[in-house]
């Protein structure tokens, strides 16, 4: 599971990073965030987009997939998985597959949250920092 955490610097000045399982920073979300940061995007912007970016990490990592190996397939069901997970009705290691359009999620992502989801995604995967396999 990737954790959002909040880095101090002295009492005015904070950042944000993403941290393993193990308490070590998720090196690719670090930079993306300092990156972020450079291009003076508002602190809660950051911390939005860095939490969306989190929770992708935490599936992609419940499905033995890295950050960097993600297809549209894995991105698809991300969404798929995500309302669950916000409601509570999900754990991080829950695979969602709907098998019919009778079993397709109750829940939904509120436009909203839908779209600072894709756009926390697009800017992390196009910023440049990020390698994806081939």
């Amino acid at each position: 599971m990737l954790e959002l955490v909040k880095i101090r610097f002295d009492d005015s000045n904070y950042s944000w990073t993403v941290i393993d399982d193990h308490g070590n920073p998720v090196d690719e979300i670090r930079d993306w965030i300092v990156h972020l940061e450079q291009i003076n995007l508002s602190p809660n912007t950051i911390q939005a987009y860095a939490r969306h970016v989190a929770r992708l990490g935490t599936y992609l990592h419940s499905n033995s997939k890295e950050i960097t190996g993600i297809t549209v397939s894995d991105y698809d069901r991300f969404l798929e998985w995500l309302p669950y997970h916000l409601s509570g009705m999900a754990d991080d290691s829950s695979n969602l597959a709907f098998l019919s359009p009778s079993l397709e999620p109750a829940a939904r992502l509120g436009p909203t949250v839908n779209n600072q989801v894709h756009l926390a995604v697009k800017s992390f995967y196009c910023s440049g920092i990020v390698n994806l396999a081939t």
